[in-house]
């Protein structure tokens, strides 16, 4: 093994251990029900299973490749979530190594030779400054940006929540994807690059960063002759993205999302990464749209602000630090698709979008580290000492938001202690309740989240769910049929109002009622077993 695979082997075990704490954690109910313990279908990689993961658009994200890596979990370690965790936890340990390897790739390419050689403990280069021990400058910079981007706690969430793989899976390809560039290796940059698109469309802009690093890092002219042919599966995954947003109804809040409001969320993204990178307290899983979406307000304004003024500065160094102004441009073009300002979804920001856009922000720490050696004599052993205490720091952050993810009701918990007015996590820890038979729990649970957005037509068929279930039909049908008003395309609450219809052998209703969420949702496999004992106790006997 060479020095350079043993320095990415050291710092993916690193990695490796401090995240180990995720084998402890549960699946959670956001989302993980719904794609992998309550989702029988991928369960397998035959035929059958194959043709469904090629062709879905489960929850909105294509993500073929994302599929066969949960079959392969499946059949290595059944329905068990430590199984699912490792692999994930796997997945980012290679990423840590990735990040190292380009990065290394990039402080060598842009340092001047004779300071790029190893060095022992002690030994001075002809610049005067004092080498690192055991290696040479450009690893130990490199090692510091990938400890700093895996070890980050917002790196925690596609890690330890099991259904954010595909988060894991595309950066990683978009790694190797770069790597390759960076080595000129055309067709590996191609064939990775569309290999990530089909584990998600995040990394669509990687062609642009890959133009930005060859004209601002590298000093070399652009190779557009190995970019431009990634242009047709950039438009493919476009495409497929927008097509399983639309049809999964995640598009329909941005009916009366205007101009304003989505330049407002783009700009508050842009600053929150930034922030939250420089300062990562108060981290949550959920982030939700305020109920009045003033663009005005102080926080979305402040952002913008802080988002010019950051972008205003990496501008004017552009020629005195063209790095800065590189991992600036980087950060944003990986960042745009999920800035809000073609909208989907119910998120304002998510941890979870960090994951690509902050590794340039790592390179760029590495890269500081580096630049700092070579310019203070004798400083080596307090930069040394420096950069293992911030990494030390990050451990620590890491594994607390490791346990905040330990199951669903720990999750839910420690939202609403950040946040107490997020109405998603009240209506999520009354299903945990709900789901535990803690029905005064639910209920108090539902009507909070109501209380703070009486809109909300998830709690609001929840509530309903659970007022059903203690046998109070009447109160049950008022809640459905308000939760019909608030959201028309929601399959659930006409299903519920048919079982209410059926109880009450109003048969030919309660057919009519799962129809109706057949046809707002032709996969809703509970509307339609529904449906057919309904018919079959209209047949006379």
């Amino acid at each position: 093994m060479t020095r350079t695979r043993r320095w990415a082997a050291l710092v993916a075990a690193v990695v490796f251990i401090a995240c180990l704490g995720v084998l402890r954690n549960q699946f959670v109910s956001w989302d993980d029900d719904g794609f992998l313990y309550q989702n029988p279908y991928f369960r397998g990689l035959g035929w059958t299973q194959l043709r469904w993961m090629f062709t879905t658009f489960l929850k909105g994200p294509y993500q073929p490749l994302v599929w066969m890596s949960y079959a392969a979990d499946y059949l290595l370690w059944g329905m068990d979530p430590a199984g699912f965790h490792l692999t994930s936890l796997l997945w980012h340990c290679a990423n840590s190594a990735l990040v190292f390897l380009a990065c290394r790739e990039l402080l060598q390419a842009s340092a001047p030779q004779t300071e790029a050689a190893a060095c022992s403990w002690g030994a001075a280069p002809s610049g005067g400054g004092e080498q690192p021990p055991c290696g040479d400058g450009a690893s130990w910079g490199a090692a510091f940006a990938a400890l700093a981007f895996a070890l980050h706690p917002l790196r925690v969430e596609p890690v330890a929540w099991a259904a954010a793989r595909r988060d894991l899976m595309g950066g990683f390809f978009c790694l190797c994807a770069l790597l390759s560039h960076l080595r000129g290796r055309a067709a590996w940059t191609f064939a990775c690059y569309g290999l990530s698109l089909l584990c998600k469309p995040a990394g669509i802009g990687l062609p642009l960063v890959l133009a930005v690093l060859d004209s601002a890092v590298l000093e070399r002219r652009v190779r557009w002759q190995a970019l431009l042919p990634c242009l047709l599966p950039a438009a493919a995954a476009a495409a497929l993205a927008w097509h399983g947003q639309a049809a999964t109804g995640a598009m329909r809040g941005a009916a009366g999302f205007g101009w304003p409001q989505r330049l407002a969320q783009a700009g508050y993204g842009h600053a929150f990464y930034l922030v939250k990178t420089l300062w990562p307290s108060g981290l949550v899983p959920l982030h939700e749209f305020p109920l009045r979406f003033d663009p005005l307000a102080a926080p979305f304004a402040g952002s913008a602000v802080l988002g010019l003024a950051a972008a205003a500065a990496a501008f004017l160094l552009r020629r005195r630090l063209p790095a800065v102004w590189a991992a600036w441009l980087c950060y944003l073009i990986l960042l745009a698709p999920v800035l809000g300002v073609v909208k989907y979804g119910t998120q304002l920001v998510a941890d979870r979008y960090s994951y690509l856009p902050c590794v340039s922000w790592s390179a760029l720490a590495g890269a500081a580290l580096l630049a700092l050696w070579r310019r203070r004599e004798g400083s080596g052993r307090l930069l040394i000492l420096s950069g293992t205490a911030l990494v030390c720091l990050l451990m620590g952050l890491t594994a607390q938001q490791i346990r905040y993810w330990r199951d669903s009701e720990t999750l839910y918990r420690r939202v609403l202690q950040v946040d107490p007015g997020q109405a998603m996590a009240r209506n999520n820890l009354g299903l945990v309740y709900s789901s535990e038979g803690r029905m005064t729990q639910a209920l108090e649970q539902f009507h909070l989240a109501l209380e703070q957005r009486p809109r909300y037509a998830t709690a609001r068929n929840n509530l309903g769910s659970a007022l059903l279930r203690l046998g109070r039909l009447q109160e049950a049908e008022a809640e459905f049929r308000a939760a019909m008003a608030d959201d028309p395309g929601m399959p659930h609450p006409y299903n519920n109002i048919g079982l209410i219809l059926a109880h009450r052998k109003r048969y030919r209703e309660a057919v009519a009622m799962f129809e109706t969420a057949l046809s707002l949702d032709p996969g809703f496999g509970q509307a339609a077993a529904n449906r057919e004992e309904a018919l079959r106790r209209m047949r006379p006997r």
